[in-house]
């Protein structure tokens, strides 16, 4: 799947946070991406109260999440306030081992908002998983910015 930049909508939210869209039919649409055989190597990890889970990917699925950012990071760009901003990705490459994709799950009164075919607290991590990644929106803060992927929907593979 590779974004079509002229049927790509922003929403600003606030002067920090654009929501992406995709435009179907006259109508907006979140942007989902969905992977099968992932395998997830660490688990879920907290970081300044931020729930994350990192998934290694193919080189393909890392080449096309890098083009995604690529094109959207060329949209911001365009945008004379954001031109000098250096974006960060959230796919880190490492050597001799495959890329990462780095994750969030949202949270609400410490529950986690994702579907899933079993309870995600007694999951097995180190294991393989399809998962549903949303391109939920842009992030900015002084001088970086990039997207934020939510985690939809993870399911072991039984």
């Amino acid at each position: 799947m590779i974004l079509n930049l002229e049927n790509l909508d922003l929403v600003k939210i606030n002067d920090k946070c654009y929501k992406l869209f995709k435009i179907c039919d006259s109508k907006r649409e979140n942007i989902i991406i969905d992977i099968n055989n992932i395998f997830c190597p660490f688990g879920i990890e907290k970081f300044f109260g931020v729930t994350n889970i990192n998934f290694e990917v193919s080189e393909e699925i890392s080449e096309l999440f890098l083009t995604i950012e690529k094109d959207v990071y060329t949209l911001i760009k365009n945008d004379i306030k954001y031109k000098d901003f250096k974006f960060i990705s959230s796919i880190k490459k490492r050597n001799n081992y495959p890329s990462l994709i780095k994750t969030r799950i949202k949270e609400t009164k410490n529950k986690y908002i994702i579907e899933s075919n079993s309870n995600i607290y007694s999951m097995k991590f180190k294991d393989n998983y399809n998962i549903s990644i949303c391109l939920d929106s842009i992030w900015f803060n002084k001088s970086s910015c990039g997207i934020l992927y939510i985690l939809k929907q993870i399911n072991e593979i039984i």
